[in-house]
């Protein structure tokens, strides 16, 4: 008896996605039993394009990456999504692989290699491939979680992925200027985010220049992105230029200061002398300098009646004749 095909729920997410759509949905038709896409209000043709397609058209206020594309999973009816960018399309030998193995699936998870387009140039050294991704998956074992900036996969422990042959053409970006824009982007959006999270980088901008440095070297000569010729030399200035960018965002921005440790001055005599005297007077000056202080004194005595006066932050504390701060 013939087994039927294991069904496919693709999910796109959208925003102003016109030039992107065409190609990507043709290479969704040929192995998705079931099109959603996600719109963010896109104002270009976006909408237009997807009602020439047989696809459930949903528009949604966006709240994040993976919460955009979790919430597409949601509406899908069968249990293996198949989550693409409108930037991304399914080479044929890729839609071959998933079309066999919907025949009889043998993972919870997939791989699938991703090749990076910059116009027209694909990158294939400089760590740009394989760039492998998790993209076709059942969704009880794996959703979509947001890292620092990038969103990604995960699965559930002890799921094992397998891997699909053939290419996820990834059309990132239209030219060089534009991964630099992106670069850019992104770089800001790491530093507010670090921020919003209580988080800084603290580097001097030696150190920065290091790391740029470091970087490029990294890219260009371990990573083989000579290879790739001027492009591959570009994309490596561009990805040093993004620990440039960080520490510049963070200069215009202030760095995050460490916060100022309070000054404590404690004495525990009942009455007043030099010792008193000076406590106070300390007390006074670091107050009238900005500083934060406080100071500990017995209850009732002449150095915290005059500090209260002077609105020095003051705490007092009872203790008998013998103690003195004896632990005994």
């Amino acid at each position: 008896m013939h087994q039927a095909e294991t069904k496919i729920s693709a999910v796109v997410i959208t925003f102003n996605e016109a030039p992107n759509m065409k190609r990507c949905l043709d290479s969704l038709l040929a192995v998705a039993d079931e099109i959603i896409v996600v719109d963010s209000f896109s104002d270009d043709a976006t909408p237009a394009i997807c009602k020439n397609y047989p696809v459930l058209f949903f528009q949604r206020k966006f709240r994040g990456y993976s919460d955009q594309k979790n919430w597409g999973i949601a509406q899908a009816r069968y249990n293996y999504i198949l989550s693409l960018d409108a930037d991304e399309v399914l080479s044929e030998e890729l839609i071959r692989s998933i079309l066999q193995e919907k025949k009889a699936f043998s993972s919870q998870a997939y791989l699938m290699a991703r090749k990076n387009f910059i116009g027209r140039k694909w990158l294939r050294w400089g760590g740009w491939y394989p760039d492998k991704k998790i993209r076709l998956f059942h969704k009880k074992y794996a959703r979509w979680n947001d890292r620092i900036i990038h969103e990604s996969v995960t699965t559930e422990p002890g799921t094992i992925p397998g891997h699909l042959k053939g290419d996820l053409l990834h059309f990132s970006f239209s030219s060089l200027a534009d991964h630099l824009i992106t670069i850019k982007k992104y770089s800001r959006l790491r530093v507010r985010k670090a921020l919003e999270a209580g988080k800084s980088y603290h580097f001097a901008g030696s150190l920065c220049m290091c790391r740029a440095f470091f970087k490029f070297f990294q890219l260009y000569f371990l990573k083989l992105g000579f290879l790739d010729g001027c492009p591959g030399y570009r994309c490596a200035i561009n990805g040093a230029l993004r620990h440039l960018i960080v520490f510049a965002t963070y200069r215009k921005t202030g760095f995050p200061k460490a916060p100022r440790q309070k000054v404590v001055l404690f004495n525990t005599t009942e009455t007043w002398g030099g010792g008193e005297k000076w406590h106070f007077e300390a007390a006074l000056r670091l107050k009238e300098a900005g500083r934060p202080v406080a100071l500990v004194a017995r209850k009732n005595s002449p150095l915290a009646t005059k500090a209260a006066e002077k609105g020095i932050e003051t705490h007092v504390f009872g203790s008998t004749k013998i103690s003195h701060l004896n632990p005994f």
